[in-house]
């Protein structure tokens, strides 16, 4: 299984509609500190071998609201942007990986859209997984996010790289307000629908 697959295996889904942010099914760390999570951070990155398993193994088991206070925290004490301290010193499979975790959720999705969309087939199942489990007001900021990052409507993007009834129930998905507590059913949505992430595997 690919370090993408094994960190985000049921993240983009199962949000919890009574928080703000969404957390897929990485529950926030108990006894969190967001200022040790940074110092031990600084301190794999600035070890002669860099610990890429401290790295990843905290990132991983952050949920996305405590990732960005390490963020934050880390720019604060160290004064250096984390994604910027990261990128450099780690390989570029478990790269693709953490820098994904310290996205923003709405720039994680546009991120995985991006992906789902791009070179040779469509991963339909990333595009329902996503689309069917936000809410009306998550999805506008995601096309939103989308448009920003990549300089595309989604909705053109998804009519370029879709067909038929699978584009019209897309779009659907895009465009049709439900209420916050509503989550589509999956089966009902695409049977057999799985997250499938094709990055490579890790070494």
């Amino acid at each position: 299984m690919s370090l993408f697959k094994k960190f985000f295996k049921g993240i983009i889904h199962n949000r919890d509609p009574k928080e703000e942010t969404y957390y897929g099914t990485v529950t926030p760390y108990p006894n969190f500190n967001a200022s040790s999570d940074a110092s031990i951070l600084q301190s794999a990155i600035e070890s002669k071998k860099v610990d890429e398993d401290v790295i990843g193994a905290i990132l991983a088991k952050r949920n996305n609201e405590q990732r960005q206070k390490i963020k934050a925290v880390y720019e604060s004490s160290f004064g250096k942007n984390l994604v910027e301290s990261l990128k450099p010193v780690l390989r570029s499979h478990l790269e693709d990986v953490v820098l994904a975790l310290l996205m923003p959720p709405a720039q994680f999705d546009a991120y995985l859209l991006r992906r789902a969309t791009q070179g040779l087939g469509t991963d339909e199942d990333v595009l329902v997984e996503v689309l069917a489990t936000r809410s009306y007001a998550e999805i506008q900021e995601i096309k939103k996010v989308f448009k920003q990052e990549y300089q595309k409507e989604l909705e053109e993007v998804i009519k370029e790289e879709t067909g038929g009834d699978f584009t019209t129930a897309l779009l659907a998905m895009l465009n049709t307000k439900r209420d916050q507590n509503t989550v589509v059913d999956m089966e009902l949505a695409k049977r057999d629908a799985k997250v499938e992430i094709k990055l490579r595997n890790a070494v």
